[in-house]
């Protein structure tokens, strides 16, 4: 249990420090094109399980609010549950898929299906899709990246095992 409290603290750290320097551009639409805490919850949960993953996506908005002020008080329950969200789909989608690419694309369109019915009730349709199509461009980094760091990290955990 120690390790999965230290892993916790480890992925919630880079969380709000990755939010926190996305801040510093000024530009806030940075965050949903790029989708930094994304990364992070589909990493942790595709290393360390739905638990972690889970527990990640909800603490990153509150600690990031609390150091950044950023998202606003009003949207940090949304994303909370858009974290645990992706986090759920990513484990599901892990358990029955195993190409990684495919399991990213899967979680990306499965999570923005279901923000998609919970946001239209409160935003506009355009707002949804707006935020949709900028998200595909961290879709694309996503696609790039995180199997490259999801190799690394799991051939260092097994060294370190």
């Amino acid at each position: 249990m120690t390790r999965k409290i230290v892993y916790i603290l480890l992925w919630l750290s880079m969380s709000v420090a990755i939010l926190y320097f996305t801040h510093l551009t000024g530009f806030e639409t940075i965050d949903r094109v790029i989708l930094p805490v994304y990364f992070i919850v589909i990493l942790a949960t595709l290393i360390h399980g739905a638990f972690v993953g889970i527990i990640v996506g909800t603490l990153s908005p509150v600690l990031s609010f609390f150091a950044t002020r950023i998202p606003s008080e009003s949207f940090i329950f949304i994303r909370a549950i858009e974290l645990v969200i992706l986090a759920i789909f990513c484990f599901v989608w892990m358990k029955k898929v195993k190409n990684l690419r495919l399991v990213i694309m899967l979680t990306f369109f499965s999570t923005r299906i279901v923000l998609f019915l919970v946001e239209f009730t409160q935003f506009s349709l355009y707002t949804v899709f707006k935020d949709t199509l900028y998200g595909l461009i961290g879709l694309g980094l996503q696609l790039f990246f995180i199997p490259t760091i999801y190799r690394i990290l799991v051939k260092s955990i097994e060294i370190e095992n």
